[in-house]
């Protein structure tokens, strides 16, 4: 990775960060930390359009503050992604929507969950059928985004507890996928709860690779921890990085914590710390 001049033009934040919080209010955080590139949460909270944020308000907080959107994150509850029957009508609606919210705020990068369904996919059929809904949706979904003049980044998903899931692992999406138009984020976090190797991730997605979730986690639970601290290797995935030559962004994607402002400030630390190694 190329050294930028400061953390500003290297790190981004996820409003997800302060996703109990109004996303005016979560801006203003970010920007007091110090940071200037923003992934937009827009599931049940800040961008989804189902909440019905208010545009006009966010951009003009967004240039007093001077700060930049680097993504959206895509809306996915309720929506039945990757449902082997098809999800719900209105998932692509909801999807472009948001897409279009982002895009009228700088955002052109959308981060997308490929299945957010309940359903048990054990059965082998069942799993095929899902992975055909996911390649459908997806190709729709990219045909709006085009229109939007915005690029999709499919993330690798997490485990869950009692179903198997399809799209763990960006090995699973590349393959499922192989357009260069598409690209990928890779979510750090979930890739070593599903024993993916972070490197061997890294690699795989290659120049196709447009975003990083960048979080650590004990291993067992998803606990977007701060990057450092964990089973993750920060140090390792950085030079896996810098071996393909990624230039983008690197998204922190972290729990608030007790004190929301506290850590935005600690990860800011980081953060001016990190490109100096």
């Amino acid at each position: 990775m190329g050294q930028p001049r400061d953390f500003r033009e290297m790190y981004a934040v996820s409003t997800w960060h302060y996703f109990v919080d109004p996303l005016a209010e979560a801006l203003d955080g970010i920007a007091a930390a110090g940071f200037r590139l923003v992934e937009f949460w827009a599931d049940s909270a800040h961008l989804d359009p189902r909440v019905r944020p208010d545009r006009r308000a966010l951009a003009a907080q967004l240039s007093r503050l001077r700060l930049q959107a680097h993504s959206i994150h895509a809306p996915f509850s309720g929506l039945e992604l990757g449902r082997p029957g098809g999800p719900s009508e209105d998932a692509i609606r909801t999807i472009a929507d948001a897409l279009t919210l982002g895009m009228e705020l700088g955002a052109r990068l959308a981060v997308v969950h490929v299945s957010s369904h309940a359903e048990d996919l054990a059965d082998p059929a069942r799993y095929a059928a899902s992975k055909r809904v996911v390649r459908d949706f997806i190709q729709e979904l990219d045909r709006v985004a085009m229109g939007l003049g915005v690029q999709l980044a499919l993330e690798n998903l997490p485990p869950h507890p009692h179903q198997r899931v399809w799209g763990r692992t960006l090995q699973e999406l590349t393959a499922a996928f192989p357009e260069p138009r598409i690209g990928f984020c890779l979510d750090v976090g979930h890739a070593a709860l599903n024993g993916a190797s972070i490197p061997a991730e890294i690699e795989t997605a290659g120049p196709r690779l447009r975003s990083l979730h960048v979080h650590n986690n004990d291993g067992v639970l998803d606990r977007h921890w701060p990057p450092t601290e964990g089973v993750i290797s920060w140090p390792e995935t950085k030079a896996a990085l810098a071996r393909i030559g990624y230039t983008g962004a690197l998204v922190l994607e972290i729990d608030h914590g007790e004190d929301a402002h506290a850590v935005m400030r600690n990860l800011a630390a980081f953060a001016q710390r990190d490109v100096k190694l």
